[in-house]
This record gives C-alpha cells, sequence and structure tokens, in this order.
C-alpha cells in the first residue's frame, strides 16, 4: 500500500463534527470496532465530504474514553467557556450591586452579599464548556475533525483500503493535528502510522506547507489524556469546595470557617493527589517513550497488518532503513513536544487560567456587597491577589510533590505513609495560604509593608515555578 500526499479522488476526503463525536458522553471511543457493516454505514453517514481538515485527531482506541472527551472539550470548548462565564458572573455582580439580584446579610457578619457571580457564573463555565459545540454547529462556525472511525468505511474493503492508503493526503490537507496521548499512544503501530503522516517534514505535504524552515513549528496540539483528566477534576473539586463554603457562609457560619474549609479541602486534596500522582508517573514516561521508540517495537492491534504498516512508513519515508523513521521520532518530534509541555515536573500554566476564574467569580460576589467597601486596600492585598495567586502556586507545587512521591515504594506500608504525608502536606498548604491571606493580611494584622512583601514573594514562587510555560511562550 503506497501512500501519497495527493489525493487522488476528493471524494474520500471526508470530515465530521464535534458534536457527533462527542454524541452520548463520547460512546464512539469506547472501542474501534464496530457490531455490524449497518453502524459502519451509519457512522459514515455523519461525516461530510469537505475541503480541508481543521484537526486529525491522532489517538489509541485502548485508552478510556472519558479522557478523550474532557481533551476534546479543553482544546475545543475551554476558551468560549471562559469568555462567556466572564460575562454572566459581571453580570451577576452588577445586577447584585444595584439590588436587583438579592443579597443577604448573615447576623454574625458585618456585610452583605450572595454567591451569584459563582453559581451561575462557574456554572455556565461548565455548561459551555461541554456544549459549546452545538452552538458552533447551529450558526454553522463549527471544526471539522478527521476521525478514522467516522471518516473511513470500517466494513466496506474498498472504502477502507483507498482510504488508509490517502492517510498521507487526509493529513497534509488538515490544518492541525490534534494527538490525545496517554503512555499506550507510542506502543501502537497504528498510532505511529497516523503519526508520521503528521510529522515527516520531508514528504507529507501538510508539515511542508507549514514548517518553511527547521525553526518554524510544526501544527501540533499534544493533550496527554491524564492532564485533560486532573485539570477537570480540579477545576469541579474547586468549584464545589466554594460552594460549600460560601453556603456555610449565607447559613450564618453554623461550622467555624477554619473547621470547615479545612475539612473541605482536606476531602478535596485527598481526591486531586492521586490523579496529581497519577499525571506525574505518565509525564515522566513520556521523554522516555519520545527518545527510545522504534517502530519494531510497537504493538499494532491486528497482526497481519504489521507487514503492511511498516512497508507503508518505510514507502512514506522513501527508505529501506526503518531506522530513518525512528530518527525523526526521536530527534525531531521530541523536541517540540517536550518545549509545548515543558520538564515532566511542571504543570501547564493555561490550566490554571480557570481556577484562577473561579476565585475571581467568588470575590466578584464580595465585591456586589459590601464586603469591600471597607478596608478596600487590605482585602485586595489578601484575600483578592494574595490567596488568588497562592492557588496558582498550589498547583504546580502540589504537582511536584506528587511527582516527588511518585516513586513506588518497596514496602506497601511505605507507599500508604508516603500518600498520607503528601494529602497532609497539600493540606496545610492551602490551609495555610488562605490563613494568611484571608486573616493575617484581610484584617490588618500585619503592617501594610509585609502585606506588599507577601504578595510579591508569591508572585515569584509562581514565576519561579512557572518559568518553562513563559519560556515556551517567548520561543513560538
Amino acid at each position: 500500500m503506497k501512500l501519497s500526499t495527493h489525493l487522488k479522488d476528493t471524494a474520500l476526503l471526508r470530515g465530521v463534527g464535534l458534536v457527533e463525536i462527542l454524541q452520548s458522553a463520547g460512546r464512539h471511543f469506547r472501542s474501534s470496532a464496530l457490531s455490524n457493516s449497518a453502524e459502519a454505514d451509519v457512522l459514515y453517514e455523519k461525516s461530510m465530504p469537505v475541503q480541508r481538515i481543521d484537526y486529525f485527531i491522532s489517538h489509541c482506541w485502548s485508552d478510556g474514553r472519558v479522557g478523550k472527551v474532557y481533551a476534546l472539550w479543553i482544546h475545543s470548548n475551554l476558551t468560549p467557556a471562559m469568555l462567556i462565564s466572564t460575562v454572566v458572573a459581571t453580570t451577576c455582580t452588577v445586577l447584585c450591586r444595584v439590588r436587583i439580584l438579592p443579597v443577604v446579610t448573615p447576623a454574625s457578619l458585618d456585610f452583605s452579599f450572595f454567591p451569584w457571580a459563582l453559581l451561575l457564573g462557574f456554572s455556565s463555565f461548565f455548561l459551555v464548556l461541554g456544549c459549546w459545540q452545538h452552538v458552533q454547529k447551529r450558526f454553522g462556525s463549527q471544526a471539522f475533525y478527521f476521525l478514522d472511525k467516522f471518516c473511513v468505511h470500517q466494513t466496506d474493503l474498498e472504502l477502507k483500503h483507498a482510504g488508509v492508503a490517502s492517510f498521507a493526503a487526509f493529513v497534509a490537507l488538515s490544518e492541525r493535528v490534534l494527538v490525545l496521548w496517554s503512555p499506550r499512544y507510542f506502543e501502537r503501530l497504528w498510532c505511529m502510522l497516523e503519526q508520521e503522516h503528521a510529522f515527516n517534514t520531508e514528504i507529507a505535504a501538510f508539515v511542508k506547507t507549514h514548517a518553511t524552515d527547521s525553526k518554524t513549528a510544526l501544527p501540533l496540539d499534544f493533550l496527554p489524556l491524564q492532564l485533560a483528566k486532573l485539570s477537570f477534576y480540579l477545576w469541579l473539586t474547586g468549584f464545589l469546595v466554594h460552594v460549600a463554603v460560601q453556603v456555610n457562609t449565607t447559613m450564618n457560619k453554623p461550622v467555624p470557617d477554619i473547621y470547615f474549609i479545612a475539612g473541605t479541602m482536606l476531602v478535596a486534596a485527598y481526591f486531586q493527589i492521586d490523579a496529581f500522582r497519577q499525571y506525574a508517573v505518565d509525564r515522566s514516561s513520556l521523554e522516555q517513550q519520545l527518545r527510545s521508540f522504534s517502530v519494531q517495537s510497537a504493538m499494532c492491534s491486528d497482526l497481519q497488518d504489521r507487514s503492511t504498516i511498516e512497508k507503508t512508513i518505510l514507502g512514506w519515508f522513501d527508505t529501506d532503513d526503518i531506522e530513518v523513521c525512528n530518527r525523526h521520532i526521536r530527534e525531531v518530534i521530541s523536541d517540540q513536544v517536550m518545549a509545548s509541555l515543558g520538564p515532566a515536573k511542571h504543570y501547564p500554566s493555561h490550566m490554571l487560567a480557570p481556577l484562577f476564574l473561579l476565585h475571581i467569580f467568588v470575590n466578584a460576589d464580595y465585591a456586589s456587597g459590601t464586603w469591600y467597601d471597607v478596608d478596600t486596600f487590605w482585602r485586595v492585598m489578601g484575600p483578592l491577589l494574595g490567596f488568588g495567586i497562592w492557588m496558582l502556586v498550589m498547583v504546580p507545587l502540589s504537582f511536584r510533590l506528587a511527582h516527588g512521591f511518585s516513586t513506588k515504594c518497596r514496602f506497601r506500608w511505605g507507599s500508604v505513609s508516603g500518600g498520607c504525608a503528601e494529602k497532609v502536606l497539600v493540606t496545610l498548604g492551602w490551609l495555610g495560604g488562605w490563613y494568611v491571606n484571608y486573616f493575617f493580611v484581610g484584617f490588618q494584622l500585619v503592617p501594610a509593608w509585609l502585606a506588599i512583601l507577601l504578595l510579591c514573594m508569591e508572585c515569584l514562587l509562581f514565576v519561579l515555578l512557572q518559568r518553562a510555560s513563559f519560556r515556551s511562550c517567548a520561543t513560538w
């Protein structure tokens, strides 16, 4: 089977919308296998002929669907979710400030407020994050994706062989390649077939038209599935914790703040740390996989296809030496992937933005009430800016801590005690930051110069932890 970067039959080029891909919570990601030819016909009809493809999705079918759904939500809908939720929260803040929306004044507190921006603003964030593709389809602005299960007929052998033979042309006619990565990804030979179509700078027309010189970044979006799941659960956990705290406040704090917040943060840390640790393990394996990959050692879902696929890759690179393919993975692709994700202990900064937005919504509710009407400087310096920056510090700090605890211990009791210690340390970090910024600074228990110094130190710590993100922005 010989691949060509020129599409011989334009009718083979098909794209599918995100609405169809994510239908029924992404059930089509469950397995690459189809029950019968009728199901293959239905899926094929969901795609449509297109002139170009916006995103070529490359993934491993053996990975679960949940991470892929979250990854596609984040990749496609995160920006509109943040923008629209900000508009909703701002509207709630204004309406609450002019008292069109009601507020409450708990008996033991000296200010009025109600968490409208938090409840409606961040609820709209999750709603838009999961549903924005429907809006795009309704107004005819949806992006078209290539997913083989939809765009290549799976049971019509003539169409299937023609589609597989045209993979190089499909990628060449794609604006970008979206890799949904997991540790299994580089072990799959079929994934590597897709990958090499996307990355061969010498043959694939797709790369030739975008990478005009060696310094030009390839049009690649590389998103680890565990990072997508971790980020989504982090945002959801943060939202639920803040809702619980604000409900407790509106009810006149039947549980004192210190006990209530400590308890909710401990519960949140219990679930978050396991996700952090799993991503730390996955992330540590990525660089090793990229540097040591070989086509010969990759698995193939269908052993009968191995010979055909290897011959295809050799033809693609116009060589009889499979090591040429290996060198492209080891030397060319790894540098860009590492640059986009940062070092193994780095947590991408853009995944922190929704968490900071959540914090802004909480304080917007206080601003729409009367809390910021007095001691404004102190409350801006401590609760608003101080704890907001501390939230941005604690996530990458927790990830680095999880990375340190991710090494397996020889004894089970060692792993259990290490995990417990890690959760306690993370809880104390969150609780300490909250207490210092809300009480010591917010209630003027420290001089102004010390409050400013604390804020500067938090900002400096954030820059140091996330310096890889700033270097990446400067590079690309």
